[in-house]
């Protein structure tokens, strides 16, 4: 399946009203996610733009392997529900590669581990978040707001973590865009396409911040329809653009991030 959102950062000063306003008249309880992602020692899956976690959600637990798109809205996503007797709360189960095989995130993922000749995965940091819920219709689809509260831990190293996701639920694509244009201005939120798994393996290698990203040159067949290959074109721009202003907007960054976004906006 293919999952549709966005992500946006919340400024300490606005997480309270945030809450209150996700919780809504009728709020749901909160609910604790647990996680611990796998890859292996020389970090094929994030070099493939793959993020393999398990997490416990209430009492279950569930497999979940995800893929970078095409765009920043859009990711692969795979969920396997794991037996709920089979590991006790305070016991982690290790991540099982074959249980994603068939789909395209699966083959992307056994074909990272098969070019390693010793591709055992390693637990490399873990995620523990408090999440509230609320769904939203709208006139061209239903959006889940998700506010999640918690932190990302490697080792001894912590990042806090403090934002709403907005996801497709069913119809168009816009109505995430439609919703995130009502919230934004709301409660100064910032885009950031970086996800909690890319922030954690950050984190696991002692570094503090993504490298600057240029957009790299496109691959265009001679006989591609001059669309496409604007489209292509635009779409490495677009990555390029979201990935630094991610990281400039986040408050640590370099000057060869703001080279490189203006380079991207010119």
């Amino acid at each position: 399946m293919k999952e549709v959102e966005l992500k946006f950062q919340v400024p300490a000063d606005q997480r309270a009203a945030l809450a209150a306003a996700v919780a809504g008249s009728s709020p749901q309880p909160r609910m604790r996610l647990r996680a611990a992602y796998w890859d292996t020692p020389d970090r094929a899956l994030a070099q493939a733009g793959l993020a393999l976690r398990v997490r416990r959600e209430g009492r279950a637990w569930v497999q979940t392997l995800k893929g970078a798109g095409d765009d920043g809205m859009t990711r692969l996503e795979h969920n396997v529900p794991l037996s709920r007797t089979a590991f006790p709360a305070s016991v982690v189960p290790g991540a099982d590669p074959a249980l994603h095989a068939g789909t395209p995130a699966g083959e992307r993922l056994l074909a990272a581990l098969a070019r390693r000749p010793t591709p055992a995965l390693q637990l490399q940091y873990r995620t523990d978040i408090l999440r509230r819920t609320r769904t939203i219709k709208t006139r061209i689809g239903s959006v889940e707001l998700a506010f999640d509260e918690g932190s990302i831990q490697a080792g001894s190293g912590r990042l806090p973590v403090s934002e709403l996701e907005i996801e497709l639920l069913s119809g168009s694509p816009l109505a995430v865009i439609n919703t995130a244009r009502g919230w934004l201005p709301r409660f100064g939120l910032w885009l950031d396409t970086r996800s909690k798994a890319e922030r954690g393996d950050l984190l696991s290698r002692g570094e503090t911040m993504a490298p600057p990203r240029a957009a790299p040159p496109p691959r265009l067949k001679l006989d591609a329809p001059v669309q496409h290959a604007r489209m292509l074109v635009l779409r490495h721009g677009v990555d390029a653009v979201c990935v630094n202003a991610s990281q400039v907007a986040s408050g640590m960054h370099v000057d060869g991030h703001v080279h490189a976004l203006c380079e991207g906006l010119g």
